[in-house]
């Protein structure tokens, strides 16, 4: 600056502006872990599933871990649950684990390996032309059932066939060994076969039904003794509650629903619905409607009702 003779000089020095932070540096995954213990399962089981978010090296995504969702491609082979997988179908399924653009893919496959098989229902005894039906129960691990598909075999079919459904054909006298396999693994049952009777005709579902008319005639007249004879040994609160509609007022009863005739040995069986209603005394009316199961027996030459008993309806 200069004001006369009188000068000064300023020194201004300017420093540099100071230097700013560095913005953070942002670490995202980059990829999903995803594992089972075993790849394979077995129907029923269950195992934990583990998925893990990866990144940079020191990176920590354990907080986002909740945010992975999990889904499988078969819920009905392979399920999941939080972060559990069950077994609870025979197959392959694709579990994925994703989140933000990011995903994985693990295959699981269940088997159904078969502990065994067991032949249930039906009767041991049959006469040549009679059939029966045999049911075949699969177990697996823990006694789970599994839905393998069962083959029936017969090592005598000039006694008894059987077809694909169980159900036995009484070809000729002698003994027959039925079969049923699945997985590997098989149960057999003895089947007896008796030659055919002389006893009189299979009577036809009119003939059924007249004599399941008879019965009725037995209840509508209030023949206690003999109902409760042919019911026998069977439940005896069925047996009371229908005695005690015997008899009131109004008391009907009608049967519907007559099913064919099935040979049981020497007996043939038959079952059907009984509709039972009585008048109650202020103008109502009680209605009941069961299943009744038939046994008929030949006797002199014809057919007649051994035993007329409820069928449990669980």
């Amino acid at each position: 600056a200069v004001l006369g003779d009188l000068t000064e000089t300023v020194r201004i020095t300017v420093s540099a502006a100071q230097q700013a932070d560095p913005a953070p540096v942002v670490r995202r995954p980059t990829s999903i872990e995803l594992s089972v213990p075993s790849a394979v399962m077995d129907y029923g089981s269950t195992q934990a599933l583990s998925a893990e978010l990866r990144g940079p090296a020191g990176a920590d995504f354990s907080a986002q871990r909740s945010r992975i969702r999990l889904t499988s491609s078969n819920p009905s082979v392979v399920s999941v649950n939080g972060r559990r997988v069950q077994a609870v179908g025979v197959g392959s399924a694709d579990i994925t684990a994703a989140v933000a653009g990011l995903s994985e893919r693990i295959r699981i496959t269940v088997q159904a390996p078969v502990r065994s098989v067991t032949i249930e229902g039906g009767t041991r005894s049959l006469q040549v032309g009679g059939n029966t039906r045999l049911t075949a129960r699969v177990l697996g691990p823990r006694e789970l059932p599994l839905p393998d598909e069962v083959r029936w075999t017969s090592n005598a079919t000039a006694v008894a066939t059987v077809d694909a459904n169980g159900v036995v054909s009484a070809v000729g006298p002698g003994t027959a060994r039925i079969g049923a396999a699945a997985g590997g693994v098989a149960g057999e049952v003895t089947i007896e076969v008796a030659a055919a009777s002389t006893g009189p005709d299979i009577p036809t579902r009119p003939q059924v039904e007249a004599l399941i008319n008879g019965f009725m005639t037995l209840l509508t007249d209030g023949d206690v003794d003999r109902v409760t004879a042919l019911h026998g040994d069977a439940d005896e609160e069925a047996l009371e509650d229908l005695l005690s509609l015997m008899g009131q007022n109004g008391f009907a009863v009608s049967a519907q629903d007559v099913d064919p005739l099935v040979r049981e040995g020497r007996t043939l069986v038959s079952t059907f619905r009984l509709r039972v209603s009585v008048r109650g005394s202020f103008g109502g009316s009680r209605n009941s409607d069961h299943g009744f199961r038939a046994v008929l027996t030949p006797s002199g030459g014809r057919w007649s009702v051994a035993s007329v008993v409820m069928i449990s309806e669980d």
